[in-house]
């Protein structure tokens, strides 16, 4: 996930970004933006000292700092609250936040809402020691000051996260962390990846790899033999073709054949469909002459393989289509052949039905066979009649029909 700024969530603010009072609080304002949770986010309860042993204010500052923060939370216009507040965080020191953080909580603010980011960020910067501890056991307060301590010490936010956050909390975290030590230390990265749920670290993969593919070739293929081979490695590699853009597809190339062997022969999902789909209808002859480059057996090849006859090319040529599965008869497995089937059909059913000798043996041939012959018989029956009588078919089927 690339960072984003924390001014992303006030309406407005942007139009400050030149007053000098926004250039001193830019690296607090700098965050990814965080995964949405379910239930409320809660605030910090912790009231204390930012530091044990700080100075901190008069009480009365103290109170009169609380008073602007309530003020400025109750204005309506965004980017006379945005000012505000900027102008509020600007007198703060480290033992100003947990109090005013506190008061957000009895406002009922969540962690998400513009005023608390920005408190929490801007504390991170002052002390983020403090900002972490002070929002521990609140994921969602400890997912922005997570964000903003990466931002400003990768290595110390990575290692806080390293000791600290475990499970549940380890998956909201670690994708906040790995991509800014990646470059750096691309194997502890790696290490933290394999802890993530698989849903999570799909998330987390595609803004990992776009940094590391802006070292080039040579550190992009040390990144892919960094994972394990097998499932670790396709998903690093889905990763790779799924950053490479539409106008250059042939950047993913060199990356698919050379790990298509060691991905197996079934199905990888390596993003080589949905490339070699767009590649087709962008330019028929190249995705056809780079998809003849690819190793046949191999899961990346039968992925391209879908891929060509969804491109719009095949869809509109069920001759060609038809003809380009059966080149690749032991690649065909019931979803290839009834995707062929369903897109030659309406065009040439003779065709459709000649490609369910590709079907699995488990399948029930009768089942479509009858059902074929049985709409192309509605439409043309003498046409129907004649492919019945020149081709062998299961006996049921041809009983059912010459009842008809």
């Amino acid at each position: 996930m690339r960072p984003s700024r924390f001014s992303t969530g006030i309406v407005g603010i942007s139009l400050l970004a030149s007053s000098a009072m926004l250039l001193r609080h830019r690296a607090a304002l700098s965050a990814p933006a965080t995964a949405e949770l379910t239930g409320p986010a809660r605030l910090p309860a912790w009231t204390g000292p930012a530091v044990p042993g700080e100075s901190s204010s008069s009480p009365a500052a103290r109170a009169a700092k609380e008073r602007r923060l309530r003020s400025l939370a109750a204005l309506t216009d965004p980017l006379a609250r945005s000012r505000a507040l900027l102008l509020l965080v600007d007198d703060l020191g480290p033992a100003d936040f947990p109090p005013l953080l506190a008061a957000c909580r009895e406002m009922h603010l969540t962690a998400d809402a513009d005023i608390c980011r920005l408190l929490l960020a801007a504390w991170t910067k002052i002390n983020p020691t403090a900002a972490v501890d002070g929002a521990a056991g609140d994921p969602p307060a400890l997912k922005i000051v997570i964000a903003a301590w990466s931002s400003l010490d990768p290595q110390a936010a990575f290692d806080w996260v390293d000791r600290h956050a475990t499970g549940k909390l380890a998956n909201q975290l670690l994708p906040l962390v790995i991509p800014s030590i990646t470059a750096g230390h691309p194997e502890s990265a790696i290490a933290k990846l394999s802890e993530l749920d698989e849903a999570t670290r799909t998330a987390t993969l595609p803004g990992i790899t776009a940094e590391i593919m802006k070292g080039g070739d040579a550190a992009i293929e040390n990144w892919l033999d960094s994972f394990a081979a097998g499932r670790p490695r396709q998903e690093a590699l889905a990763a790779v073709v799924g950053n490479i853009s539409v106008d250059h597809p042939q950047q993913a190339l060199p990356w698919l054949r050379k790990y298509s062997g060691d991905l197996g022969s079934r199905f990888p999902a390596t993003g080589a469909t949905a490339l070699f789909t767009a590649w087709s209808d962008r330019d028929p002859a190249a995705a056809r002459e780079a998809f003849a480059t690819l190793e046949p057996g191999t899961g990346v090849h039968r992925e391209a393989l879908q891929g060509l006859i969804e491109g719009q090319a095949l869809k509109q040529d069920p001759v060609a289509l038809a003809a380009l599965l059966n080149q690749y008869p032991a690649e065909l497995d019931f979803l290839l052949v009834y995707r062929g089937i369903a897109l030659t059909y309406e065009k040439e059913p003779a065709i459709a039905l000649d490609l369910l000798s590709h079907m699995p043996p488990d399948r029930d041939l009768a089942e479509y066979y009858g059902e074929l012959l049985r709409v192309w018989s509605e439409k043309d029956a003498n046409a129907a009649g004649k492919w019945l009588d020149a081709h062998e078919v299961p006996e049921e089927v041809r009983k059912r029909f010459e009842k008809k």
